[in-house]
């Protein structure tokens, strides 16, 4: 039986983890959802150090570019300049729809740039969109947050 597919999702408003898994839970693009708050955080978990030692490795991760107290531009280049991580499909989701901010993530091979969604079904349609990256999961749907 396949494996349900991991998605780390990297934004620091609880608000925006908790529009994504409802989403999720209603789209039926099945994944097991994991959260946190910081870069740091999400290179401990993408290198299973520390508190996350057990933590699966992602087929996608979501990258809230312009967090207040993180630097998202900083883990996207450590992503990207890793040989074990820039591997793994990243779409950046941002606020922002300034044309520099596109021109940067293409030029650092980011995989899509979204804006963040403002409605319900809008973000039911942006996780549509990332089916092609989970190919292959299996029927579930599970939330797991930084510890």
């Amino acid at each position: 039986m396949p494996r349900i597919p991991a998605i780390l999702f990297v934004a620091p408003k609880v608000a925006q983890r908790d529009r994504l898994a409802q989403a999720f839970a209603v789209s039926g693009v099945v994944c097991a959802l994991h959260w946190v708050t910081t870069s740091a955080d999400a290179f401990l978990f993408l290198t299973r150090l520390g508190t996350y030692s057990d933590s699966p490795r992602p087929k996608l991760i979501i990258l809230e570019i312009s967090m207040p107290d993180t630097d998202g531009w900083g883990l996207l280049s450590v992503l990207k300049d890793n040989a074990l991580l820039k591997t793994i499909p990243v779409v950046v989701m941002t606020d922002s729809e300034n044309y520099i901010d596109v021109l940067r993530c293409g030029g650092m091979k980011v995989d899509d740039y979204v804006t963040i969604p403002s409605t319900p079904q809008e973000y039911i349609e942006l996780i549509a969109s990332f089916d092609h990256w989970l190919i292959g999961s299996s029927p579930g749907y599970s939330l797991t947050t930084s510890p």
